[in-house]
């Protein structure tokens, strides 16, 4: 695979990182099998920046989702049949070049590979809380991301 192009997203692509956003989720085997609707999709994602991360083909494979005031990555989603391919990574990377260190996130643990995700990534646990889908950990990232 060459290296996905990452862009800004574009507003008429909401309802492909809707269906990213819904088909991760329920990959994750934590979240519940009712799919997110737009209008809520639109409203958790008002006011972020979002990259996506496309193929060749200018198929969308992931997204990633800032609140810019906090530094803060609300949203990293990748197709359930692009992940393990280093998408994630490039969006962190984006990221980083865009907002400067350090950034934050919080992930629920229930979602066991995106912890282990983050945690491989160099992501250092600094809080933790209990939300809707049970207990969370927030993550900070100070250094730049590991090589693997």
């Amino acid at each position: 695979m060459c290296k996905p192009e990452i862009r800004k997203s574009e507003v008429t692509e909401l309802n492909i990182l809707l269906d990213i956003f819904n088909s991760s989720r329920l990959e994750a085997g934590c979240y519940s099998n009712n799919d997110m609707q737009l209008d809520e999709f639109k409203s958790i994602t008002l006011n972020e920046e979002i990259y996506v991360a496309t193929n060749r083909e200018g198929m969308i494979l992931g997204f990633i989702g800032v609140w810019v005031p906090d530094k803060f990555i609300h949203h990293l989603y990748i197709s359930p049949k692009q992940q393990h391919k280093g998408i994630a990574k490039l969006l962190l990377l984006k990221s980083i070049e865009t907002y400067k260190l350090p950034l934050t996130l919080k992930c629920d643990d229930c979602n066991v590979n995106a912890k282990g995700f983050y945690e491989h990534c160099g992501l250092l646990a600094i809080s933790a809380g209990v939300g809707d889908y049970g207990s969370w950990t927030e993550y900070v990232l100070k250094n730049e991301l590991c090589n693997t």
